[in-house]
């Protein structure tokens, strides 16, 4: 659990320094997959029918659904980082790799059952070997963590500097403590998770059949999501070599039901950090988020809620998460409210502002912020357990990415007040140095 989220913050530190590893972009030529691919079904069409059934699910999964694809790159890459770049020699490799997957399916392979019992081994049988097990594995542990960084959008590949860079969401896992941060990738993942049919992405439902008494893992979790819950620490395996049965760990339970949790803080955080990247807003940090918000409260916003920001800072700089929240979140409605009446809206009718949540939907409608910011503040609050008291004083951790969330929301909504007062060409405000 503690070592691959160890690994994972060490590579994005690595690809927020040095720009990462340039061979883990490598991608299989589209030739050379067609040629690939012709290669597995002449193999197939020279066999005496009938063949196990296994072959049509190795078919569907490499054909269909991508896997055979995929199953090239990062045994690209894994050749890559051994230095083996030829493209015939490339070529020639996969076909003994693909040969040996197909002699498994057929129920052949014989020679990797020998090399089980310290037979000797050349070194290009040993080359196959180790490419045949990335496949297997969706790639080397350097590749898995890559794999893993760059579909959790942790890091992504910028095209003009020719080089990896580290994303918002990446950046704020290096804050994170170690429990915190699996919870932070597994709300990651049901955020993007498409269904039940998603391969890359586990869902909550997944996650909710790890609860049940049944022990049913193998028969519901495909095996991509069985690799991230194990590297999580969130089960481990009960079985012999090959036997797939696992059961959850006691932090795995913890750390699930608390993602599960309707009042679950990661949720907010993690959609306040994809907005701001599809807005093209970098996080640099919670840090810098809050100078930069500390810069924008002075000359923007009036007295009372200007000082009420300043408290909850401190509070925030103090490990005071609980009360720094109920402060943050306030302050946004108040500064939702001077912006609705800069625009000439009544913020005292209360049939037609019942809430935040009308009101930000309200300059929206006016243009006066994007929708993406309208509603995250909404979801935001609406869903907010430290403004309904459910938090008790020992659960500061669980209230700390909401309150990174509401420095966000508050920075970039403040952002849009002092852009609307400079279009009105009002006077900086005077908040007493």
């Amino acid at each position: 659990m503690l070592s691959f989220v160890e690994r994972l913050k060490e590579l994005i530190s690595d690809v927020e320094s040095t720009g990462g590893n340039p061979v883990q972009k490598l991608s299989p030529p589209p030739d050379l997959v067609l040629r690939l691919k012709g290669y597995a079904i002449k193999r197939l069409r020279g066999e005496r029918e009938p063949v196990p059934r296994d072959i049509e699910f190795f078919l569907l999964e490499g054909f269909n659904e991508g896997s055979f694809e995929e199953g090239i790159r990062v045994s690209l890459v894994h050749l890559g980082e051994m230095g083996i770049t030829d493209f015939e020699e490339v070529s020639r490799i996969l076909r003994k790799v693909i040969d040996k997957r197909l002699d498994r399916i057929l129920r052949r392979d014989r020679k990797r059952q020998r090399l089980y019992h310290g037979d000797v081994i050349s070194i290009d049988d040993a080359i196959v070997q180790s490419v045949d097990y990335a496949w297997d594995e969706y790639g080397s542990e350097p590749t898995i963590l890559y794999n893993f960084a760059k579909q959790r959008f942790l890091i992504l590949w910028d095209y003009l500097g020719n080089q990896w860079r580290t994303t918002g969401l990446g950046r704020f896992l290096l804050e994170l403590k170690p429990l915190q941060a699996i919870a932070f990738l597994l709300t990651i993942d049901i955020t993007f998770n498409a269904g039940w049919h998603d391969m890359r992405y586990i869902s909550a439902a997944c996650l909710e059949s790890l609860l049940s008494t049944e022990n049913p893992y193998e028969h519901i979790i495909v095996p991509l999501h069985l690799g991230t819950l194990k590297r999580l620490g969130i089960i481990r395996s009960l079985s012999g070599q090959y036997r797939e049965e696992y059961e959850m760990t006691p932090l795995g339970k913890v750390v699930v039901e608390s993602v599960l949790d309707d009042g679950n803080s990661m949720n907010e955080i993690v959609a306040a950090l994809i907005q701001n990247e599809e807005q093209g807003i970098r996080f640099e940090g919670s840090e810098k988020e809050l100078k930069e918000l500390e810069a924008l409260i002075t000359g923007v916003i009036e007295n009372t809620t200007c000082q009420s920001i300043k408290n909850a800072i401190d509070l925030y700089r103090k490990g005071s998460y609980i009360d720094a929240a109920r402060v943050f979140f306030p302050s946004i409605e108040a500064i939702a409210n001077q912006m609705l009446s800069m625009a000439g809206e009544d913020v005292g009718a209360h049939r037609e502002f019942p809430g935040l949540a009308r009101k930000v939907a309200r300059l929206e409608e006016l243009k006066l912020i994007p929708a993406d910011l309208s509603k995250g503040i909404e979801i935001a609050f609406s869903r907010n357990k430290v403004l309904h008291g459910e938090y008790e004083p020992s659960e500061q951790e669980y209230a700390y990415p909401l309150c990174v969330a509401a420095i966000i929301y508050l920075r970039r909504i403040l952002a849009e007040f002092a852009r609307l007062r400079a279009e009105r060409g009002l006077a900086p405000r005077d908040n007493g140095g």
